[in-house]
């Protein structure tokens, strides 16, 4: 809660009563079974072993309402996640849509990511995101499967979804020094 929130330009919220305006970034439920937890609600992602900025999913970003799950198994982590985002309004005659009303357009995000992180102090992860929609879109029960490969559903069922990749690797040898790629 905030009283001067106007002067934040990464603030995207309303005014409340008498110059009082705020969000609610962390909210959710949260089970912890120590190999397995799973998350509903609303809460930030940051993807990769770097301690600072990481390309494909960031914290800087406002945070998500999603369900996220992960599983641990020895040196291996597996995530998931999925989420709905905000609706886009598509105007008259853009793209390859020729309408003359414009429509609105649902737009969902899932994800998977795979870490191995080693007792050598090596940590490597693959990741794997989807970005889908349209009109009368929905969830896809195929991004909702956290190992299925995304990329071979969205080609075998001829779909132009919008996949994307990353590859990251943190080695830790050395006290107080990460060299990190991704």
């Amino acid at each position: 809660i905030d009283n001067q929130a106007e002067k934040e330009k990464s603030y995207q919220a309303r005014e409340w009563k008498r110059d009082l305006a705020g969000t609610f970034d962390i909210a959710y439920a949260n089970v912890d079974a120590g190999y397995f937890t799973l998350l509903l609600g609303r809460d930030h992602i940051r993807w990769g072993p770097s301690s600072r900025d990481v390309l494909l999913l960031s914290d800087q970003i406002p945070p998500f309402d999603m369900i996220k799950a992960e599983g641990k198994l020895g040196s291996f982590k597996l995530v998931w996640f999925a989420t709905a985002l905000d609706q886009i309004f598509i105007p008259p005659g853009e793209g390859d849509f020729q309408s003359g009303n414009g429509f609105w357009t649902k737009r969902y995000l899932s994800g998977h990511r795979l870490n191995l992180k080693s007792r050598a102090g090596i940590e490597l992860g693959l990741s794997e995101v989807v970005l889908y929609g349209g009109e009368n879109r929905n969830f896809e029960p195929y991004y909702l499967i956290p190992i299925l490969p995304y990329y071979g559903e969205q080609y075998n069922r001829d779909m132009d979804d919008n996949i994307l990749w990353s590859f990251d690797l943190a080695v830790t040898w050395f006290k107080n020094k990460e060299i990190y790629l991704e």
